[in-house]
């Protein structure tokens, strides 16, 4: 893959199986970010990006995961407590959490009180 730009790669590989929203993680620096739009040609994949991980010009490996981000960033206002939700109800959920900066976490609770019957 090749970085066209700070937040697009290019490819000849073969990305069908990638959908918008999915997460690549560059291998060699462990940047990550989510695909925001694909554009593809007749031999080309071109993957937009939802942050700049990259240097265009630069030739990369990626792993591609469908991990979905939660649309909600800390900020400063938020204070010691950030509340997320809407969350599909199910029987189990994973999480990942990335934390870039100045940040800590005390703790994390997952209140799992499903509203359908197993």
């Amino acid at each position: 893959m090749n970085f066209a730009d700070a937040n697009i790669v290019t490819s000849t590989g073969d990305l069908s199986t990638v959908a918008v929203g999915d997460e690549i993680t560059i291998t060699e620096t462990g940047r990550i970010a989510h695909i925001t739009a694909i554009e593809t040609g007749t031999s080309t994949y071109t993957l937009t990006l939802d942050t700049d991980i990259g240097t265009a010009g630069d030739v990369v490996q990626g792993v591609f995961e469908n991990w979905q981000k939660v649309n909600d960033n800390y900020t400063s206002s938020d204070g010691e407590y950030k509340k997320l939700g809407g969350f599909a109800t199910n029987t189990w959920i994973q999480f990942k959490v990335l934390m870039v900066g100045d940040i800590e976490l005390r703790q994390f609770i997952s209140k799992g009180n499903s509203k359908t019957e197993l």
